[in-house]
């Protein structure tokens, strides 16, 4: 092990740290002009009745013994309870906690390197690489995202402690190690792999392998190796519940390897050249052998430089297997959504190839010399401006899915989303435009066609609405909000009959709602048999009995009556 930083060493890293978070909070300063983005903000955060209602011991309980939107990650929606309860749903105060955890992470990554290593310079390159870096300005900039920021905190908090507990050996630090770990998987499953991390630290730059006897460096790390599979078993499980896994048959084994190994070479590419990083990457949903084949040998060879160079340069092959690894729960080989890769999967996994870049570097030309500063500052100003202009593109929904439809190809869900802008500011001409383009690139997207037919409904296209309902109804035989869309857009077209046999349908299949009452009670009236309409509107009244349209209508059908 390395001796322990003197008192003026610690001092001159505070300093250092100091001066990385300043710089990193004035480059991410833009998020306090962000809103919250129809996208995961809403079931997370401001549709969220349990976060809406602030810290609360229902609430807290809530969130540790029940999924949400498909995942369990209770900190996370602690810490967003506690921000409503001290702030109100603020999005700049969300915002301005994403950017300090996230320096909180920068922070602790440059003390746990600096102390391993003993090497100042690289370790604070290392960690300002990551705090100003673009791609992760997706996990900073994103409310939703708190999951990744607060995971990350821990995880690096962990860590530090870790290395503490390798310099000392007191079991505080073990155990303040383990506590942090388990905090970071409660704010998101991403950290599992933690301790598969330590084990690789060992070899470089703690050197422990020759130092402490394998079992030992196991057995050390079994507890965290256990709090790992119990949270990743809770997590599948929340997952499971809302049927988020996509099956063989939905997407095949072949398309998710090639898109895998594709995806590793896209995430080098973008920590390299991060010039079109967008909120959502389109899954090709094929087998692409060809540039699958050709990335993985580019990915065996430089696993196999490392493994030449581990000697000399073992920073190199300790750094490229923590980038390997850490995204192998990411990599979709489990396809949880209908995302190609994302950004934040690779805040963790980036660590690893700064690491070996930058330590490299630091090994080759060992002297601190002038130019090698300027090269770092110009590097990192680089990496500033990038940062501080993607986080404009995140200023609200329109022109984050704007960036993304115009730095990607056929993203319908770019797409489709940045429709919904339009549709919530009243904008249904450009609201269809998107919508069509959307389902032109995914003809299968039942919801997109329903939401198509409900502006056009808003348009007085009953004719095309019915058309877009129908569709819909296609890909969802029994959507009961959807085949309710639909009786109403025949009714108000004029097919009577039609629409009458789809409310039918729905009430002696016992998929009648208020509005379905409500609406054929419409069709009754405007068909004059205003006994049956009375019968169907005092039903939707008994269901809805707050609705003022509901007791409007029956009033009024009851005066035709008499």
């Amino acid at each position: 092990m390395q001796p322990s930083p003197t008192v003026t060493e610690n001092t001159s890293i505070r300093s250092i740290a100091l001066a990385m978070a300043a710089l990193v909070f004035v480059v991410f300063s833009g998020v306090m002009h962000c809103d919250f983005v129809h996208l995961d903000d809403t079931s997370h955060v401001f549709e969220n009745s349990t976060v809406r209602a602030g810290l609360t011991v229902d609430g807290v309980t809530k969130a540790f013994t029940e999924p949400h939107a498909s995942l369990w990650v209770p900190l996370t929606t602690v810490s967003f309870m506690t921000d409503v309860a001290l702030f109100g749903l603020n999005p700049m105060a969300m915002h301005i906690e994403n950017v300090l955890w996230h320096i909180g992470a920068m922070v602790f990554l440059f003390l746990a390197l600096s102390r391993m290593t003993q090497r100042r310079w690289p370790s604070a390159m290392v960690a300002m690489l990551f705090g100003l870096h673009p791609v992760n300005v997706e996990s900073v900039a994103w409310v939703a995202e708190r999951k990744n920021v607060l995971c990350g905190f821990f995880f690096m908090l962990a860590l530090f402690l870790w290395i503490r507990w390798a310099e000392k050996g007191r079991k505080a630090f073990w155990w303040g190690a383990l506590g942090a770990f388990g905090a970071a998987l409660l704010a998101k499953p991403m950290a599992v792999t933690f301790p598969c991390v330590l084990l690789l630290l060992d070899g470089w730059p703690l050197r422990r392998f020759g130092l402490v006897r394998w079992p030992r460096l196991v057995l050390e790390k079994l507890p965290f190796f256990a709090l790992s599979g119990v949270i990743s078993f809770i997590a599948t499980q929340a997952t499971k519940s809302r049927n988020s896994v996509l099956s063989l048959e939905t997407l095949p084994l072949d398309a998710r390897i090639t898109n895998a190994l594709c995806s590793y070479g896209a995430y080098l590419r973008d920590l390299v050249w991060p010039a079109k990083l967008a909120v959502f990457y389109p899954h090709p949903g094929v087998a692409q052998w060809t540039p699958a084949l050709w990335i993985m040998a580019a990915l065996l060879a430089i696993t196999g430089i490392a493994v030449w160079k581990w000697r000399r340069h073992p920073y190199l092959l300790i750094g490229w297997l923590m980038f390997l690894g850490m995204l192998v729960p990411n990599l979709g080989l489990v396809q949880v959504g209908s995302q190609a890769r994302a950004d934040r999967f690779l805040y963790f996994a980036q660590v690893g190839v700064f690491m070996s870049g930058v330590f490299l570097i630091d090994s080759v030309l060992p002297a601190l010399s002038r130019w090698k500063m300027a090269a770092s500052g110009i590097v990192l100003a680089v990496l500033g401006i990038a940062t501080a202009s993607q986080v404009s593109k995140w200023e609200n929904s329109r022109t984050l899915f704007s960036h993304a439809v115009m730095v990607t190809q056929n993203n319908a869900m770019a797409y489709e989303h940045l429709a919904y802008t339009y549709v919530r500011s009243g904008d249904t001409k450009k609201a269809i435009e998107y919508m069509e383009a959307s389902l032109r690139i995914f003809p299968e997207n039942a919801i997109c066609w329903n939401e198509l037919g409900a502006v056009h409904m808003r348009e007085g296209n009953h004719k095309l609405a019915a058309r877009d309902f129908r569709n819909s109804l296609s890909l969802r035989p029994n959507e009961p909000f959807t085949l309710c869309n639909y009786a109403t857009a025949l009714s108000a077209a004029g097919e009577t009959a039609s629409a009458e046999a789809v409310f039918v349908r729905m009430i002696e299949g016992k998929m009648a709602s208020p509005q379905v009452h409500y609406q054929y009670g419409l069709l009754l009236e405007r068909d004059g048999r205003f006994k049956e309409a009375v019968q169907h509107l005092s039903e939707a009244s008994r269901l809805a009995p707050q609705s003022t349209a509901v007791s409007e209508a029956l009033k009024r059908v009851q005066g035709a009556i008499l």
